[in-house]
């Protein structure tokens, strides 16, 4: 939102709230004190919840839920001397089963679990105590009250039963509410409603309306507009050990949520802005900013030069790195003199930032009055992917051709040695570098390729001594997008004219053809 332009024509103000109390036993607590007693309570006259990844969902109808907990209670004693003794584990476990077979046909749907049970502390001992937890739901509250009278009954007939057969002791049963989340429904013709649909059919999102239990049953209850949404990604297993999410079109989710916002507040107006500056190409500085955005190639340089005063201001912490992981095979490059070539690879690259278009570029001959020039301009953001071996001069060597066009670089660091990466991140962050023109991540290559390969806001790929099945990946993922791809095999990284060719710049850049008439 602070990359997006101002919201025109307000006719509101919108206020970011992260609230407690949505799962287990919170019952609501946070909401129910935004809506009812808090400062804001008489403010707020719309919520937009976000709930869970989905954007195929749109609840607008909450679904109603108690929640109990029943408890058994008996003398207790020992299994064998004590038999006879009203057994509250017993007692409890009947009365689940007469709960489950004593529901009537249901008038709308609903659902119940007993989703804790326990009681007992050893094998051979009659336990003095057991109970369970219990969640009800229905969209008709009126079944819900039916489901409590047929609670009341199955603890009431359980002890009972229990006691029928128990001569020595007696079990008592008692039923606790310790949740209520009451129900309510967004008319089908709210403007809110219509919000949501009109931002999800300029989207493209094929979405449908729902009933669960959010943050938005008290809003809802009270009469007051409310929907809950995903946020973008995708994800499944819900509350069990297998949950998990993807943050894959996470930004479809953001971008829902940010026109949806400005056509609250501001109306058709300032939806249609917002419109433009998402379908805008540059929105995708939203996350990395090219270092074209600065006016000169000679300000480049500048910065290049000042990131290698800054390695060489860490020579003792970046030796230390390189050296602390043993060679693999052949004998590596000493730390010290890794780092020595990687200040001389950056301001080499620093010396290009204003010379490379005069070498890359030119002036095509053309029958008729005119000029024609061809320039280099900067791709956009480039991934780099750095190779095992040399892991500080290699990730130089790579970046360095990389942004001193201009572009930004998303940087996977080496897989066997990612400690150097990070302290050549620390480099950046204290020389002149803006941010988000470098990013650095630590992890294992195999997981980023595919999401690098297929990235739309990634314009190239740049890498070196990759496995064949790895670069195999690269090239293959890049041909839906038409990205670049280029994977270079280099045997020797100290060899200067090898990796401080003009031509590894070459592979980052875009030509550009211009016309001009002769003699204007």
């Amino acid at each position: 939102m602070k990359s997006a332009p101002p919201f025109g024509g307000l006719t509101a103000s919108p206020v970011f709230i992260a609230n407690v109390g949505e799962e287990g036993d919170g019952n609501l607590c946070g909401m129910r004190h935004l809506c009812t007693t808090s400062p804001l309570a008489s403010r707020i006259r719309t919520f937009l919840v976000l709930d869970g990844p989905a954007t195929e969902h749109v609840t607008t109808e909450a679904l109603a839920c108690r929640r109990y907990e029943v408890a058994f209670q008996g003398p207790g004693g020992h299994s064998w001397i004590d038999y006879g003794v009203g057994n509250p584990v017993h007692a409890l476990s009947r009365m689940i089963t007469i709960f489950a077979e004593n529901l009537p046909p249901p008038t709308a749907k609903f659902s119940f679990n007993f989703g804790i049970v326990e009681g007992g502390v050893s094998i051979n001992a009659i336990p003095p105590l057991a109970r369970t937890r219990l969640d009800l739901r229905s969209v008709d509250e009126a079944v819900l009250e039916r489901m409590t009278i047929i609670l009341d009954a199955a603890v009431t007939r359980a002890c009972e039963w229990e006691n029928e057969k128990s001569p020595l002791g007696k079990v008592t049963g008692k039923i606790r509410e310790t949740g209520s989340r009451p129900g309510g429904r967004l008319p089908k013709d709210a403007p809110l409603l219509q919000a949501v649909q009109m931002v999800d059919a300029y989207l493209g999102l094929k979405s449908t309306t729902d009933c669960a239990s959010t943050d938005a049953n008290i809003p809802l209850n009270l009469g007051i507009p409310a929907v809950s949404i995903g946020a973008g990604g995708s994800g499944g297993g819900a509350h069990t050990t297998g949950e998990w999410f993807k943050p894959d079109g996470r930004d479809q989710g953001l971008k829902r949520l940010l026109l949806l916002i400005a056509l609250l507040l501001g109306g058709p107006a300032s939806c249609r802005s917002m419109m433009e500056f998402l379908s805008h190409p540059a929105t995708r500085t939203l996350t990395f900013h090219p270092l074209s955005v600065h006016p000169t190639a000679y300000l480049r340089g500048q910065i290049l030069y000042r990131l290698a005063e800054m390695v060489e201001g860490k020579r003792r912490e970046l030796a230390g790195a390189v050296d602390s992981v043993a060679p693999a095979g052949k004998k590596k490059l000493a730390g010290d003199a890794e780092v020595t070539l990687a200040v001389d690879r950056l301001v080499h690259y620093a010396g290009w930032a204003d010379k490379y278009a005069q070498v890359l570029g030119c002036n095509n001959p053309v029958a008729g009055p005119f000029y024609n020039f061809t320039v280099p301009e900067p791709t956009g953001v480039v991934a780099v992917v750095c190779p095992d071996a040399a892991p500080l001069l290699g990730l130089v060597s790579l970046l360095a051709p990389a942004i001193c066009p201009g572009n930004a670089a998303v940087v996977v660091a080496s897989e066997k040695n990612p400690i150097p990466a990070a302290v050549f991140a620390e480099a950046c962050a204290t020389s002149d570098v803006p941010p988000g023109v470098i990013n650095i991540l630590t992890a294992e290559r195999a997981e980023l390729l595919p999401h690098l390969s297929s990235h739309r806001d990634l314009d190239a790929v740049v890498a070196a001594n990759l496995p064949a099945d790895q670069a195999a990946l690269l090239r293959k993922g890049s041909a839906e997008n038409l990205k670049r791809v280029s994977v270079h095999d280099v045997a020797d990284w100290t060899d200067a004219a090898t990796c401080e060719h003009p031509w590894w710049i070459e592979r980052v850049v875009e030509m550009k053809t211009m016309w001009h008439p002769a003699g204007a």
